[in-house]
């Protein structure tokens, strides 16, 4: 199979649930998605790619996604600013 994009030479810190680290690891991508985790073994050849990107050692880990904002409490600042914080947040946010 021909992925995307093939990620190795580096450590791979994963988000299953015993958030399992791979000391030298191989991530494969197809469409956008990973399809692929697992440990570079010497003399195995490098799944296929359209593009291989050697991360140098570095840390090969999802992107993170920052959900949590604070836009609202920047908008309402200095509404109802006398209240205690849990007033506030929850009868005036």
């Amino acid at each position: 199979m021909l992925f995307d994009i093939v990620i190795h030479n580096g450590t791979v810190i994963t988000v299953n649930p015993d958030f399992d680290i791979i000391e030298a690891g191989v991530v494969a991508i197809e469409k956008g998605r990973i399809v692929l985790i697992q440990e570079r073994k010497a003399g195995r050849p490098l799944p296929d790619a359209a593009e291989t990107i050697d991360a140098d050692g570095g840390i090969i880990m999802p992107g993170l996604v920052n959900t949590h904002t604070h836009v609202p409490m920047t908008l309402f600042r200095g509404l109802a600013d006398d209240l205690p914080l849990g007033v506030w947040l929850n009868e005036h946010v």
